[in-house]
């Protein structure tokens, strides 16, 4: 495709913005009436007409106004959009997750402000239990129904997930803690399978092999860290909102959007590359797939803790979504989640620093 001329930068500008506000065609007296163009009607029209030559613009009849097309919106949003300004009590609002704890609370109450703010639904990700890391590792003697133990694991986002491991003859309550002491280090921070390397490497070197409380804490960490079967959290807040949308009345596009919504695992495929990214990503039409025939678009923010991916958050909403006021909403959102992730790590791993960590926000 060409450069645009600065003409039909303008124009085309003018049109997708009048779109999303109106869901309509757009004629050429509109942007002369609207948009301070300084071209006549009939200048706008052989603008018009070249912007459909080059695929970013149709006409759904022919006594009709312009439309533009997915290549259209994704110049928009690549170049020719200026971002909104969110409004005070908006951004009140986002910070508010910033005192939150980690874990599926705040998760969903950060997908329900944040579609109620878009007018649509929002989706939150969080990583497989294998991805997070983990802050603490407990095992708890268990007698019935069958004797073994009970493997406590802690993970940063505040998530807690206990696995039952089995072992033929279990420690005793003085080992136990023994064996608890010999592993706190070695778990703080690091993922299931960092834990299961690092402790393995650790027994090849007989590093954890000197004494036999030293080899049973690698034993049972290792055990307890094997590969999770758990799925990604997935939180979706708001559908209602987003099926509502006039882009999607037709009942064919609607019950498909609504499988969708069921499909957890394409939401996580299209979220994935957002996790592991470091900034907004726009999905515009059928870059986010061939859902509602193209008609849906994606944008969504990886959050962090410490800098590491620790999940996405993302809005769903018609092609003709209002990007200029949806990025900075979605990029805050995801802002104040790393936030709360930061300022509940920082808590756990310095108690009396935790009030001063969060006043130097």
């Amino acid at each position: 495709m060409a450069e645009l001329s600065d003409r039909e930068s303008r124009i085309l500008r003018a049109i997708v913005t009048e779109y999303i506000e109106t869901g309509a065609p757009v004629g050429s007296r509109t942007l002369s009436r609207k948009y301070a163009l300084s071209l006549s009607p009939a200048s706008i029209r052989n603008v018009l007409a070249d912007l459909e030559e080059e695929g970013l613009l149709y006409q759904p009849h022919t006594s009709a106004g312009r439309l533009p097309t997915e290549r259209a919106f994704r110049l928009f949003v690549n170049e020719l959009m200026s971002m909104s300004n969110l409004t005070v009590n908006e951004m009140a609002e986002i910070q508010s997750l910033d005192a939150m704890e980690p874990g599926v609370d705040l998760l969903r109450e950060s997908g329900r402000i944040l579609s109620r703010l878009a007018n649509t639904a929002t989706v939150v990700v969080a990583p497989r239990t294998d991805l997070r890391r983990l802050t603490q590792l407990n095992f708890i003697i268990r007698n019935e129904p069958t004797p073994g133990l009970l493997a406590v694991l802690m993970f940063a986002d505040g998530t807690v997930e206990t696995r039952f491991v089995d072992v033929a003859h279990p420690p005793t309550e003085g080992d136990l803690q023994r064996i608890h002491n010999v592993l706190a280090s070695k778990v703080r921070g690091r993922t299931l399978q960092e834990l299961r390397n690092h402790l393995a490497e650790r027994r090849e070197h007989d590093e954890l092999t000197h004494d036999e409380i030293s080899s049973r804490a690698a034993a049972l960490g290792i055990d307890a860290a094997q590969e999770s079967a758990a799925e990604p959290l997935v939180v979706i807040e708001g559908q209602s909102r987003l099926l509502e949308q006039p882009e999607f009345a037709d009942a064919d596009q609607l019950r498909e959007l609504a499988n969708m919504l069921d499909e957890r695992e394409l939401i996580v495929m299209l979220l994935d590359q957002t996790i592991r990214g470091e900034t907004v990503k726009v999905l515009v039409g059928t870059e986010a797939g061939n859902i509602a025939s193209g008609q849906l678009s994606i944008v969504a923010a990886p959050f962090t803790e410490h800098g590491r991916g620790a999940g996405a958050i993302g809005v769903l909403g018609p092609t003709r979504m209002n990007y200029p006021k949806v990025l900075p909403l979605v990029s805050a959102t995801a802002n104040a989640v790393s936030i709360a992730h930061d300022r509940a790590a920082r808590s756990r791993s310095d108690p009396r620093g935790s009030d001063r960590g969060g006043a130097s926000r």
